[in-house]
């Protein structure tokens, strides 16, 4: 059986290929913002964003809640709770310790052999209502300081 690999892909094409590169991520299932009426059940999801005291976006969706930050350049989730209760900020805090030199990346992107992790910057994050199916669908940008490379996650409630 014949692959092509990465390797196999001329350098010159990559690079041209990578400042137009648009990283896009579905993740099914997520949180949104609002109530839906489906088949007679009531359904619940909402999105908060937020600058402080991280860039990041909190997604709730029936009584799942999941909270994402931007944190020393890595997009990472804090955490996740079926409860529908928020955890409170000040129990986040001593995370920060236990994050150190933990390679905990919601995400990877490598180019050329050099991983990005760590490099990000929020540029931005939008929410907006959808139809067929219902829900709101979140984008979150951010932008790599150590290459050209944009990343937009996309994720639907």
């Amino acid at each position: 059986m014949n692959r092509t690999t990465a390797s196999a892909i001329p350098m010159k094409l990559v690079a041209n290929l990578v400042r137009r590169t648009c990283l896009v991520i579905l993740i099914a299932g997520a949180p949104a913002m609002a109530r839906s009426q489906q088949a007679g059940q009531d359904r619940y999801w909402a999105t908060d964003i937020h600058q402080q005291p991280l860039p990041g976006i909190r997604f709730t969706s029936g009584l799942t809640i999941c909270d994402e930050a931007l944190w020393n350049g890595r997009w990472v989730t804090r955490y996740w709770l079926s409860t529908g209760l928020i955890e409170p900020e000040f129990h986040l805090e001593s995370q920060e310790e236990q994050r150190e030199g933990l390679a905990i990346d919601a995400f990877h992107l490598a180019l050329e052999g050099q991983d990005l992790s760590g490099s990000w910057v929020w540029v931005k994050a939008d929410k907006s209502e959808v139809h067929h199916p219902d829900g709101l669908l979140v984008t979150l940008e951010l932008k790599s300081k150590a290459r050209p490379v944009t990343a937009r996650i996309h994720t639907m409630l």
